[in-house]
């Protein structure tokens, strides 16, 4: 098992002749965050490239835990999920997000940054997809981050490696979307010209690509990896039973 660098796919191949039955299993938590490549959500990755890059400064960051008493989320490179981090803070605070940049452009902060931001919040249409990609990406990340940061952490995972990964694939062919439904119902309560199926049908498919990807990656392109993961963790259990039986016994 390994991470994705190409230098160490390069020493497998060195000593694959000696060792040809190897199984190349490259990290899971890379494939899972992986995942958020394939979103389809043009207006929050244009809305959130500003919302990061507005608090590269301090005076933001001030103001923000000013308005709304809690620090803002900062986005790293090397976090995984960071930015749903930051899309999760978002839509648990939104309405605090016109006020928070009323009063920065008046304050004169990331003057070159906030207008671009209001400008979006302004126009119907790009409010309106920017509401549904945020809560779309929220309720069909989550089961993608907790499964990421459990695979990354310690102990014996290659046995509940099948488990985790399984119980992501199956939010796949069933997703659940509350907080869709939730922004959805906010929106045509204010406007009654908005059509509700409709709208579910906009946010989901923002992530119709990534569900796609996933289960392909999952069904075909890691099998050998998943059915080994699959074998750990039936001879797991087995060893359990007897483990059980024998302390019965």
């Amino acid at each position: 098992m390994r991470d994705g660098a190409s230098v160490n796919q390069a020493a497998l191949n060195r000593i694959q002749f000696f060792f040809p039955k190897m199984l190349n299993i490259v990290c899971f938590s890379h494939t899972l965050d992986n995942v958020g490549s394939h979103l389809m959500i043009p207006t929050l990755q244009e809305f959130g490239h500003l919302w990061v890059r507005l608090f590269h400064s301090n005076r933001a960051k001030l103001a923000w835990k000013d308005l709304t008493g809690q620090k803002s989320k900062s986005y790293s490179e090397t976090r995984w999920w960071s930015k749903w981090e930051v899309y999760k803070q978002l839509l648990e605070q939104f309405g605090d997000v016109p006020r928070f940049l009323q009063e920065a452009a008046a304050d004169k902060i990331a003057p070159n940054i906030v207008p671009q931001l209001q400008d979006l919040l302004s126009d119907p249409e790009s409010l309106v997809n920017l509401k549904l990609e945020i809560a779309v990406i929220i309720d069909f990340g989550e089961h993608f981050v907790k499964a990421t940061y459990f695979l990354e952490g310690d102990g014996p995972l290659v046995f509940s490696c099948y488990e985790k990964l399984q119980a992501v694939a199956e939010a796949c062919q069933a997703p659940y979307f509350p907080n869709v439904r939730a922004v959805v119902a906010a929106i045509v309560n204010e406007d009654p010209n908005q059509r509700a199926a409709a709208l579910e049908q906009r946010a989901k498919a923002c992530v119709k690509p990534a569900i796609h990807w996933f289960l392909r990656k999952f069904n075909v392109n890691l099998k050998d990896a998943i059915t080994a993961f699959k074998a750990a963790r039936v001879m797991h259990v087995l060893r359990d039973r007897w483990l059980v039986e024998a302390n019965t016994s």
